[in-house]
């Protein structure tokens, strides 16, 4: 953060009252903390010098996430960057809060514009977290945000056709969908939807075709890993559009898989 910038927000209590809401500020925190875990799990896929070097200064910039992130623990009762939904309130605003945010906004924002300029070199393995990395909406807000304390079911979400992502790992899917039943609708409700991670969601072939991911115009990343498949639902042929598929530990012969990777020339097939 530059030094004006700083004495900006910190020398004039009246900026609290122009500067960022609530519930922007709970975006901001949500994004950089998406954004962070994101590189860190790029770590298992450095196979080459060029894709070492990205995350290496990647990592550096998740560094500089997390402190800034962590800078609010002592401050903000409560606050833990990995628990979710955020507890903070309209109490919690401060000059530091408002001004961790504002900087946490530029961070996040530097990084999306280097990915996009190609300054970092990404393998194929790595297109998942390159495409979460440029979004404009980088968090899972379904299941983080909450409006005076209460999470949304997703076709009542504030937020839902701005929604770039979708988290919904290692939960069954089935129980979720019986809470709310909107959540078969994803493509419907979040039309924007460019990454979404159903790995270790307990789905059935027939669920996933029910889900209808070929209507996901957008959808860029889709994770499918360790949901027990035994084969590839016929609707998989169809994305075309992806850059990125993980059947990965799944029980789906061998075959069935190189011939949906040779079918899917332009998708990463992770298996």
């Amino acid at each position: 953060m530059s030094k004006g910038l700083f004495n900006y927000i910190f020398g004039n209590k009246e900026n609290l009252n122009i500067s960022l809401n609530l519930n922007q500020i709970l975006k901001i925190l949500i994004d950089a903390n998406e954004i962070s875990n994101a590189i860190k799990g790029l770590e298992w896929i450095v196979d080459s010098k060029e894709s070492k070097k990205t995350f290496e200064d990647l990592t550096c910039y998740a560094n500089i996430i997390d402190k800034q992130l962590y800078s609010l623990k002592d401050s903000i009762d409560g606050y833990h960057p990995s628990s979710f939904p955020i507890g903070i309130t309209q109490n919690d605003l401060s000059s530091h809060l408002i001004a961790t945010a504002v900087s946490l906004q530029s961070t996040c924002s530097e990084i999306r514009d280097k990915v996009m300029s190609d300054k970092f070199t990404f393998n194929k393995g790595g297109n998942k977290t390159k495409n979460i990395l440029v979004l404009k909406n980088n968090g899972s807000y379904l299941e983080t945000m909450a409006y005076n304390g209460e999470l949304k079911k997703l076709n009542e979400h504030p937020m839902k056709v701005e929604m770039e992502l979708l988290n919904l790992q290692d939960y069954p899917f089935f129980k979720a969908a019986e809470y709310d039943s909107s959540m078969w609708d994803i493509y419907e409700h979040c039309p924007q939807i460019k990454v979404l991670t159903l790995f270790g969601a307990e789905l059935q072939e027939d669920e996933v075709t029910k889900l209808n991911f070929d209507k996901m115009d957008y959808l860029k990343v889709l994770d499918l890993g360790e949901n027990g498949l035994r084969s590839i639902p016929a609707s998989l042929y169809k994305l075309n559009q992806l850059e990125y598929l993980s059947l990965r530990d799944n029980e789906v012969p061998i075959e069935e898989l190189e011939k949906l990777q040779s079918s899917l020339s332009s998708t990463h097939v992770d298996f």
